[in-house]
């Protein structure tokens, strides 16, 4: 029997543990996240999938270290050649030259800042961690179960098409094996006694016996009926999550190609997100001016109609996807939606109506404003109809989350805020 073994040295990418990668980008999360912030206004998200620079101060990459203070404790220094000093002698310190240059680190360090490059899947990943979409599980649900099989051992008793033949075949052997033995360790020791002097007759019984012995070991049945194995299989139980989102966005003439970016970027995170952490959900996509419409993804992100504007038709699609497709009672209903606030007059109470209605359907929705920064001052100060009726509704519906954003850097902190894991009060 040979013996052999393989090592793989092939290097991790740039020559670094994989392990230890993720411990630094762990330590330096943070870092990351405010460099994605930076990057999000030059950067598409979803199209340019190279590599990123990140850089971060050294600061946020040092490790504490134990170093020995020469400054206190008790020394004891031998120094070869000395012919001036004694113990207990002060040595005067040298006199500085006198010339000029920049002043040094006190520790000899400098502060440049840390530069380092991380993968497309890194860069989104330390975005959308700790994310997740709250409430998935409606109240109502928690009493409709659906059932798997899944895998539970051997038994005795089955149908033949869950006979386990390998199984059964072990079974088999093992058990021919235990019944020869015991036969064969007898014909050893006959075997053995013919070896010694002994008279014809008693030869031939031995002789007699060792076949005999060799014929019941020969007919030991290939499989007996307490040999058979069959697969089997127990219910387990699985809650059915089933989860929709809507996304809802503005297109209308009052949205600027500055309003429509920021909105393309947060819906694109969006749906990165719920790809990325529910493998199964459904993605509604509505594009609205005076006239709405559900659209496929293509259009979705980079369609170019634009028209007036009239959010409740958005509504009206929204209210017949929900009713057509999904009962409210079995599905986690989700809205998202992306708008600069404006909205004819006349709209707003028919607004009002529609998502008053729909409102208890839903397990959570949001809203984004979007506005123009106003000289540097931060978001326009005025109150849009379409702020005013979601803070209206706001108060009597806790379900529904509301921000104001003015720019590009601005879009994954705000997301995050939007869908960042809500963690259970820790007991007194």
């Amino acid at each position: 029997m040979f013996h052999f073994s393989i090592t793989d040295r092939r290097l991790n990418p740039g020559g670094k543990s994989l392990t230890n990668r993720r411990r630094f980008l762990e330590r330096v999360k943070h870092s990351v996240r405010d460099a994605a912030n930076r990057h999000m206004k030059s950067r598409a998200i979803a199209d340019d999938k190279s590599e990123a620079e990140v850089t971060i101060s050294r600061d946020g990459i040092d490790e504490p270290q134990f170093r020995y203070n020469s400054t206190n404790g008790t020394w004891d220094v031998v120094l070869p050649g000395n012919r001036e000093y004694i113990v207990g002698d002060t040595i005067p310190k040298p006199q500085g030259g006198n010339g000029s240059g920049t002043e040094g680190s006190p520790d000899g360090e400098g502060q440049d800042d840390f530069r380092f490059y991380i993968s497309y899947d890194e860069f989104v990943n330390a975005i959308l961690e700790d994310l997740s979409l709250p409430d998935m599980v409606k109240s109502s649900q928690k009493q409709i179960i659906s059932y798997t099989l899944r895998r539970a051992g051997y038994t005795t008793v089955g149908t033949a098409s869950n006979l386990a033949l390998e199984k059964t075949m072990i079974m088999g052997i093992a058990r021919r094996i235990s019944l020869k033995t015991p036969k064969l360790t007898q014909i050893e020791e006959l075997e053995a006694l013919l070896e010694d002097e002994m008279d014809d007759e008693r030869h031939h019984e031995i002789e007699d016996a060792i076949a005999e012995l060799r014929r019941r070991a020969d007919t030991i049945s290939f499989l007996e009926k307490a040999d058979l194995r069959y697969n089997n299989y127990v219910k387990q139980a699985k809650p059915i999550t089933q989860a929709v989102m809507i996304l809802i966005i503005d297109v209308s003439g009052s949205m600027g190609e500055h309003e429509k970016t920021i909105a393309k970027k947060f819906f694109v995170l969006l749906y990165l997100f719920l790809r990325r952490k529910y493998k199964d959900i459904d993605v509604v996509f509505i594009r609205h001016t005076h006239q709405a419409a559900e659209v496929d993804e293509e259009t979705f992100f980079h369609a170019q109609d634009t028209g007036g504007t009239l959010v409740s038709s958005a509504y009206d699609v929204m209210y017949h996807a929900i009713h057509d497709r999904y009962n409210i009672n079995e599905w986690n209903i989700y809205m998202a939606q992306a708008s600069d606030g404006d909205n004819t007059d006349s709209d707003n109470v028919a607004c009002i109506q529609k998502l008053s209605l729909m409102l208890p359907w839903f397990q959570y929705a949001t809203y984004l404003e979007i506005g123009h920064n106003n000289s540097g001052s931060g978001f326009v100060p005025r109150a849009s109809n379409v702020w005013q009726m979601m803070e209206n509704l706001q108060s009597a519906f806790n379900n529904l989350a509301m921000r104001r954003i003015t720019e590009e850097a601005q879009v994954i902190e705000t997301f995050r805020s939007l869908f960042e894991t809500k963690k259970a009060p820790v007991a007194a």
